[in-house]
């Protein structure tokens, strides 16, 4: 017992050492050890992904503005505004419609508060107008609404939209003949680049089913009377009034041709947004059930199981069904695969630029990008009825693989 007590300072002295040389090979750098924990060590928050909007907050095309911020917004809110780990930050900024007003913006979108991505805008005029400036720029670039042919998205862009060329299928006029019993038409469009672009895809429609045009006119976007060009129409000779019309002069126009008492022996049939896509549908009254509209947002009775569920969960949220709110999906739907699929390194922008044309799905299916950057997909004719006592587009046919050509001609 004596001996052990001797020796007991120098065991404690050879433990001491020991855990001392167990510490220092547990700190070597080859990562041995035990990690530290959640509550050692704070990861340092990443950088959010700045997402700047173009779009028309002011003006006869706010309405519409309206609809689709509201549903990309639900959109980011559903996935918690991350994506790929990455906070989401939405920077909007109102073109009112202006080119030389959405140019100012985009250059500070892009040189000031150094966005990773521009989104918009929604007038096709603009688009067209501040394509050679986000073209020279490595920024990606998503045009959701710019329906105009003159668009073309440049190598940094891709355009998620129809167009009315798109749209410009003769099997359509085929249907509303067969189905409607149409064999006269008045056109009526909204003077500027997408106005006439859609009214040159409506007389293809037409000639597809051998529907006459008997009269043509244009209106410009400021409207609010539309009296004069009514009296000008021939009522009693036409079946269908069609052409290129939106937003809050589309509900004015047809309003009026409503207290003319036009709207019980003129069929109205009306490509795009319209009025006639859910959003603004259902606080109207059933002047408008009969309607037809020919678009790329799909009618409320989609057999999708996938859409069913989108619209149910968008009707309880909005109290409408989604119509022109699918943009805002759209384009989350586009953001989130392709930032995902570059593990959220958006800058990287030559990367994400490729990844914005990859293929990508919608409750409806997938939805790919041509060569030319534009994007491939189902078109619908749809006729608008009462549904619970409001009127919501249905579905009449769906025509597939809608698309511009591609290569495009040479612009002049």
């Amino acid at each position: 017992m004596t001996g052990f007590f001797r020796k007991l300072p120098f065991l404690l002295l050879v433990l001491v050492a020991g855990m001392l040389v167990l510490a220092a090979c547990g700190s070597d750098d080859d990562g041995g050890g035990a990690a530290p924990t959640a509550t050692q060590v704070q990861e340092e928050p990443k950088e959010p992904i700045k997402v700047g909007v173009i779009g028309v907050l002011t003006g006869p095309f706010a309405g519409t503005m309206g609809v689709y911020k509201a549903a990309m917004e639900w959109e980011l809110d559903k996935i918690g505004r991350t994506i790929a780990g990455r906070p989401i930050e939405t920077i909007w900024v109102d073109s009112e419609g202006k080119l030389d007003v959405a140019l100012s913006k985009a250059k500070r979108l892009i040189e000031l508060d150094k966005v990773d991505i521009i989104i918009g805008p929604v007038h096709s005029g603009v688009a067209v107008g501040i394509e050679d400036y986000i073209g020279t720029t490595a920024i990606p670039w998503m045009a959701p609404e710019a329906g105009a042919v003159s668009f073309y998205p440049p190598a940094n862009a891709i355009r998620t939209s129809a167009t009315s060329h798109h749209f410009a299928m003769p099997r359509i006029g085929e249907v509303i003949a067969e189905k409607f019993g149409v064999k006269k038409a008045i056109i009526i469009g909204l003077d500027y680049a997408a106005g006439h672009d859609i009214v040159d895809a409506t007389k293809t429609i037409l000639q597809g089913g051998n529907i006459e045009v008997i009269q043509e006119m244009f209106v410009p976007l400021s409207v609010t009377d539309f009296g004069p060009y009514i009296s000008q129409m021939d009522t009693d000779d036409a079946q269908l009034l069609t052409g290129a019309m939106f937003g809050g002069p589309g509900i004015r126009m047809v309003n009026q041709l409503h207290e003319f008492g036009l709207t019980d022996n003129l069929r109205m049939a009306f490509g795009h947004a319209f009025v006639l896509d859910d959003f603004g549908l259902a606080d109207l009254g059933d002047a408008y059930a009969g309607t037809l509209n020919w678009f790329d947002l799909p009618p409320i009775n989609h057999p999708s199981p996938a859409f069913q569920q989108y619209a149910a969960e968008y009707k309880e949220k909005f109290d409408v069904w989604p119509g022109y709110g699918w943009r805002g999906l759209t384009v989350v739907n586009r953001l989130v695969s392709a930032i995902e699929s570059i593990d959220g390194n958006v800058e990287d922008s030559a990367a994400f630029i490729a990844a914005m044309k990859t293929p990508f799905e919608m409750p409806t299916g997938t939805y790919t990008i041509d060569a030319c950057n534009d994007a491939v997909m189902p078109v619908y004719l749809k006729e608008v009825k009462l549904v619970d006592g409001k009127p919501a587009t249905t579905h009449v046919e769906q025509f597939d693989g809608a698309r511009l050509p591609c290569p495009k001609p040479v612009r002049g």
